[in-house]
C-alpha cells in the first residue's frame, strides 16, 4: 500500500514467492487472493489521515474495533485516546513479580542477566523486574519458583487489601494465581490464602504455579460465587477481581478487542454487580474489600463503585494510599480510586477501589 517504487503486481509476486518456499502450498494461494484483492482496492485500504479523530479513522488506523474507540473518545477525549491507542499498537514488556521467599529482586537480575535475560528494576515497584528482552519463563531460575510472570498493576491491586502476617484472607476468582501469591507473600507462612474459583482447569494451574514458587499456604477452593459457597463464617479480607471487558490489556492481549462487542459489556456489569453482593456478604464487618478490573471502561469501574455505595451504605470507600508504594501514589484518582494508565505507567489498565465496612455493619445474607 506504501512502496512507491514497487509496482504492486511485483509485490504480490514476491510475497506468493516467499508463502511458497517457507510454508505449506495452499499458503501460496491464500497470500495471493489476500493481496491482490488488497492491490485492487488499495484506495480503500489507506489509512485515514493521522489529524482525523473520528472513530472511524482512529479505529482503522489503530485496528481497534470502533465501537471501542467511539467510548474512549466520548469518556476520555481526543488526546488521551490518540495516546491510548498508540501505547496498545506499541510491543508490551512483561514483567516479572520476584518470590520474596526465594531470593531478592537484585539476585534474581542477575541471574536473569548470566540466563541471556536482560532485565531492569521496575520503576513502580521494589518487587517486580521489567523484562526487556529474552523469556524468563525458559530459565532455571523461572522453574525454580523465584518469579512469576504478572503485569505491575496486576502485582499492585493486592496491595490495597492491606494483609497483614499471620492473617488469613480470601481471593475471589483468583486463577491463575498471580494475585493469591502476591497476598501470600504478605501474610507469610503463618497465614493463609483461600484461592476461589469456579474453573477447576485454571484451578489446576494455579496449584502448579504454587508448587513452583513453594507457597503451600496458597489453598485452592473450587467454588461459583455466584451459587452455593463452601466457605462458611464471614472473611476480614476479601479481594475480587472479577471478570471484566479486559480493555485495559489490550497492549498485551491485543486478541481481545476482537473477541468483544457491545453486549459483553452489559452482561458482564451485570455480573459484576452480583459478584460485589456476594463478596460483601461474607465480609466481616470491619472488614475490607478490594474490587478490581483490567477495563477501562467506566461501567467497569467507578460507576460500579458508585452503585454499590448506594445501595450499601454499610459500606465506604477506603483511602488506598498509605497502602502503596510512592511511586504509585499518582495512580489515586482524586476520588480515591487506584486506577493505572497505560500511556503514563507503561502498564496494563487496571482500576480498583478498597471498600471498607463499617464496624457496626450486618452483614446481607
Amino acid at each position: 500500500l506504501y512502496l512507491d517504487r514497487i509496482p504492486p503486481f511485483a509485490a504480490v509476486n514476491e510475497s506468493v514467492r516467499i508463502a511458497s518456499s517457507t510454508s505449506k502450498p495452499q499458503s501460496a494461494g491464500f497470500v495471493n487472493a489476500v493481496l491482490r484483492k488488497a492491490a485492487k482496492e488499495r484506495m480503500r485500504l489507506l489509512r485515514p489521515s493521522e489529524i482525523e479523530d473520528s472513530a472511524a479513522a482512529l479505529a482503522l488506523h489503530h485496528s481497534i474495533p470502533e465501537w471501542i474507540v467511539a467510548r474512549w473518545l466520548a469518556h476520555w477525549g481526543a488526546q488521551k485516546t490518540r495516546a491510548l491507542l498508540e501505547t496498545f499498537g506499541e510491543p508490551s514488556h512483561p514483567s516479572l513479580w520476584v518470590n520474596p521467599f526465594q531470593g531478592t529482586r537484585e539476585s534474581l537480575m542477575h541471574e536473569m542477566d548470566s540466563a541471556g535475560i536482560t532485565s531492569e528494576p521496575s520503576r513502580l515497584l521494589p518487587t517486580s523486574l521489567r523484562i526487556l528482552r529474552g523469556n524468563p519463563a525458559r530459565t532455571s531460575s523461572f522453574a525454580d519458583g523465584k518469579g512469576y510472570l504478572q503485569d505491575e498493576a496486576s502485582q499492585s491491586v493486592p496491595m490495597l487489601l492491606g494483609a497483614r502476617r499471620g492473617e488469613s484472607v480470601l481471593d475471589l476468582c483468583a486463577a491463575p494465581g498471580g494475585k493469591s501469591f502476591v497476598l501470600a507473600s504478605a501474610v507469610g507462612p503463618s497465614g493463609q490464602v483461600l484461592a476461589m474459583d469456579r474453573d477447576i482447569s485454571r484451578l489446576r494451574t494455579l496449584k502448579a504455579n504454587r508448587d513452583r514458587l513453594q507457597i503451600p499456604w496458597v489453598l485452592p477452593v473450587v467454588a461459583d460465587l455466584q451459587r452455593t459457597l463452601p466457605l462458611l463464617g464471614l472473611h476480614s479480607a476479601v479481594l475480587l477481581d472479577a471478570p471484566c471487558t479486559g480493555t485495559g490489556t489490550l497492549g498485551r492481549r491485543p486478541e481481545i478487542r476482537w473477541r468483544r462487542s457491545p453486549g459483553d459489556l452489559a452482561s458482564l456489569v451485570e455480573r459484576q454487580g452480583q459478584l460485589l453482593d456476594r463478596a460483601a456478604g461474607i465480609l466481616a464487618p470491619g472488614g475490607r474489600l478490594v474490587y478490581s478490573v483490567c477495563s477501562l471502561e467506566p461501567e467497569e469501574g467507578a460507576s460500579r463503585i458508585e452503585t454499590f455505595l448506594r445501595q450499601h451504605p454499610d459500606f465506604s470507600l477506603g483511602d488506598p494510599r498509605p497502602l502503596l508504594p510512592e511511586t504509585l501514589a499518582h495512580a489515586v484518582t482524586d476520588e480515591g480510586y487506584f486506577l493505572t494508565w497505560p500511556p503514563r505507567d507503561g502498564v496494563d489498565g487496571f482500576f480498583a477501589a478498597r471498600l471498607e465496612r463499617r464496624t457496626g455493619g450486618a452483614p446481607r445474607p
